[in-house]
């Protein structure tokens, strides 16, 4: 049943907890030294978010005039933003980019950006998804260059307004050509649409798509879109960059799996005379070859980092070549490994860095002879980016294959996949010798916090868990889909 803007209220409970955060937030801004209350009613507020989103996960609900839509499908996304969330907001609390008293708003300026993570990955209208991808983008460009005092912070956040207002022009032009040729921005009303039309509006609609699509590709830094991906995330806090590098790159992939879903799957897609399988493919391939290979040639940890994630989104985009339910599955489930793994390196990263000042794997030398449990998490968490076993990673990527392997189709793709495997190893395992095989470190050792170790372990721990253990978390992944 579709519901009404004032009845859809009672079932939006999760994003008005968020909006109420925000308030809270913007009150204790004019106060003075309210850092430590601010963390507080940051961390209260992700969890109390997370409450109804459990306890309402397996409902279907149509909200808003049919806009909005809540599922178990939406739901799952939420609950990964907020983990994210949470520990990108831990992370702050030892991270020095920040000043404390700059706390209010930047952690205002995060649940707003989640609050869009959260539109765009139940929205069902082209308008409402770029009201969602504006609400994320505006706040972000904010906090990439939320150093002020840094020149290269600076310089990210200008970069990424620059590619960002540039991207949101392509997309808006495309849904405009979408509109004008189904009279409708409803997904289901396109597809019908699409289907109706068959070749009479293909060359139209493959340059409407064309133009959608290119937005939602630099929202997942997707080549060839991901030129300012590098640069943003070195110049960005580094709480910051581990947020980027994670939830919105799976707000769009959600965003993006319910378009193909929606609109382009079961004979709508096969009008356009495209294959868009095989665009998507060869996007796929494109992206995660251009990520590690760019990734060898550098030596800061970040953009080391950063080219990781956009060879990880070549790996997520795989099963966009096969539609069909398992992919889903395959997907979902890459998206939980991967989001454990990328915390678990930020984590480490973060706290060398605000500790001991590292940038480069230079700096990163001989260090495992002084932290040696910390600089075991952190190989954990490389070998688990690589996909190598005994780690979470090679279960992920073994269901990807798997995906390809099934359709019987796009071997080539496969093959591509575990060249760019082998590549990655050269700069993960680059950095664990630099730890382990170099002279030891002459900084002076500084014990680590509880609370920050303890995010350590708990993130990293799941590269290991999840190999032995992945078959709970795959089973209910496909519960939801089914």
């Amino acid at each position: 049943m579709t519901l009404n803007n004032i009845p859809s209220l009672a079932y939006f409970i999760p994003e008005i907890v968020i909006c109420l955060g925000i308030i809270v937030l913007l009150i204790i801004s004019v106060f003075n030294n309210v850092a430590q209350k601010t963390f507080v009613v940051s961390i209260a507020t992700s969890i109390i978010a997370c409450i109804p989103i459990l306890a309402n996960f397996s409902h279907y609900d149509i909200l808003f005039l049919g806009n909005i839509v809540t599922d178990p499908y939406s739901n799952f996304f939420k609950i990964i933003f907020l983990a994210t969330l949470g520990a990108v907001i831990i992370f702050t609390y030892y991270d020095k980019d920040v000043e404390r008293g700059d706390w209010p708003e930047y952690f205002s300026l995060l649940f707003i950006a989640t609050l869009g993570m959260f539109l765009m990955s139940s929205s069902v209208n082209l308008l409402m998804v770029y009201l969602a991808i504006e609400l994320v983008s505006i706040p972000s460009y904010i906090l990439a260059g939320f150093n002020h005092n840094d020149k290269s912070s600076n310089e990210a956040s200008l970069k990424y307004v620059l590619y960002g207002s540039f991207a949101s022009g392509l997309m808006l032009f495309g849904m405009s050509w979408i509109y004008g040729q189904t009279g409708s921005l409803y997904f289901g009303d396109i597809k019908a649409a699409l289907m109706f039309l068959g070749d009479k509006g293909s060359i139209s609609s493959i340059i409407a798509f064309t133009f959608l699509f290119a937005g939602f590709g630099y929202k997942i830094s997707a080549a060839p879109f991901h030129y300012w991906v590098p640069d943003v995330y070195q110049g960005a806090p580094t709480p910051i960059t581990a947020f980027f590098s994670i939830a919105p790159k799976i707000a769009g992939v959600s965003l993006l799996i319910r378009f193909l879903y929606f609109v382009l799957a079961q004979g709508a897609m096969y009008s356009l005379y495209v294959d868009w399988n095989l665009i998507l493919g060869v996007l796929s391939a494109l992206t995660m070859t251009i990520g590690n290979i760019l990734a060898i040639r550098q030596s800061n940890v970040k953009r080391i980092l950063a080219y990781s994630s956009i060879s990880h989104v070549g790996f997520m985009m795989m099963t966009f070549a096969v539609i069909s339910p398992t992919s889903i599955i395959h997907i979902l489930f890459y998206i939980v490994m991967y989001m454990f793994m990328t915390l678990g390196a930020f984590s480490v990263l973060i706290y060398f860095y605000n500790t001991y000042n590292f940038n480069t794997v230079d700096d990163w030398a001989g260090i495992g002879y002084l932290h040696p449990f910390i600089c075991m998490f952190m190989v954990i968490n490389l070998v688990a980016l690589a996909g190598l076993p005994p780690t979470s990673g090679f279960v992920a990527k073994f269901y990807i294959f798997a995906t390809i392997i099934e359709s019987k189709s796009y071997y080539w793709l496969a093959i591509v996949a575990i060249i760019n495997t082998v590549i990655s190893l050269y700069y993960y395992f680059n950095l664990a010798r630099s730890m382990f095989l170099e002279e030891k470190s002459k900084v002076e050792y500084k014990k680590p916090d509880f609370v920050i170790m303890a995010v350590i372990i708990f993130t990293s721990i799941q590269g290991m868990l999840f190999y032995f253990y992945w078959s709970d978390l795959y089973e209910l992944i496909r519960g939801l889909i089914s």
